[in-house]
């Protein structure tokens, strides 16, 4: 059964939207694999990078510009970006490698063999570098206020990684199936279906990696709202926190922890019991041998105020 690589995309597409006929993976070679599939997928999520090098003067001449064009789309931002200024940035990459090992199993005595995917080695990175202006000092309202915004964009791109990487486990192995149901092959082109199958799983799983990164400029999009950004710029006036006791976006201790010097002596939260407790999970695993993610491109989330 020929199909090329194009069709071959084409036909995972249909995964993502959770159509999957098991009737195609009973069809020719399925009764000859004997040992199943192998997936490993290695996720690593350390805890935030923070940076403390630059004031806003400098943080706004080297991401003001990108703010303008990204972000001012509406006439109200684009009177918001000329009077404001940047306190902070949060900006997260993320990256993958994959590795497909294939074999092929004699199906004839006439030179055909049917190819089956071996193990399937995936290495995930997602990583956040944490920007503060060294304008406000740690124990100020204005330097909890900013840590905060960042750390919902932190919050929402973890959550949204940790949820495609889900979905991709369970996908993994009805996409392994519909590749392997394509049948067997005669042995002078069985380099050729193995490619097709190596890239047919890159390209399914680039397919995951891209919605991801869609959904993460959509709900990132939610946070920096000129509605967010007034409500955040009244929260500190006169250097009095208006939102003590009542602070939607608190830190949890864990992600407390994770600040150097914390809030410049000031206690942190407390940890409470409960199911309403918040908590941020930081995974961590051994990356696979031989798969070394390249970063990709990075995808800045903006904290703006406006000048006063």
């Amino acid at each position: 059964m020929a199909l090329s690589r194009v069709a071959l995309a084409a036909t995972l597409l249909v995964l993502l939207g959770g159509v999957f006929n098991p009737a195609y993976s009973q069809k020719y070679c399925k009764d000859f694999k004997k040992v199943p599939t192998q997936y490993n997928i290695a996720l690593d999520m350390p805890a935030p990078v923070f940076h403390f090098e630059k004031s806003v003067k400098q943080l706004t001449s080297t991401n003001k510009a990108k703010m303008a064009s990204d972000w001012a789309t509406t006439p109200e931002r684009k009177a918001w970006v000329e009077g404001s200024y940047l306190q902070g940035l949060a900006s997260g990459r993320q990256a993958y490698q994959g590795q497909s090992l294939l074999s092929g199993i004699s199906y004839s005595g006439y030179g055909d063999y049917c190819p089956f995917f071996k193990a399937i080695n995936i290495a995930i990175t997602y990583k956040t570098d944490i920007f503060i202006a060294n304008d406000y000092k740690q124990d100020s309202c204005e330097f909890e206020n900013i840590v905060e915004h960042e750390f919902r964009h932190h919050r929402t791109n973890q959550r949204i990684v940790q949820k495609y990487i889900a979905r991709l486990k369970k996908d993994l192995p009805p996409m392994t199936d519909q590749m392997e149901a394509m049948g067997y092959v005669h042995y002078t082109k069985i380099d050729r279906r193995f490619e097709m199958m190596r890239l047919g799983m890159d390209d399914a799983i680039q397919i995951y990696n891209d919605e991801m990164e869609k959904e993460i400029n959509r709900e990132n999009a939610k946070i920096d709202t000129l509605e967010e950004y007034r409500a955040e710029g009244d929260r500190c006036r006169g250097g009095v926190d208006t939102w003590a006791g009542k602070n939607p976006y608190a830190l949890s201790p864990a992600e407390f922890a994770m600040i150097p010097g914390g809030f410049g002596g000031r206690p942190g939260p407390v940890a409470v019991s409960g199911p309403e407790q918040e908590q941020t999970v930081v995974l961590k695993a051994a990356p696979l041998p031989d798969i070394k993610p390249a970063p990709l491109p990075m995808v800045p989330a903006l904290v703006y105020r406006q000048r006063k």
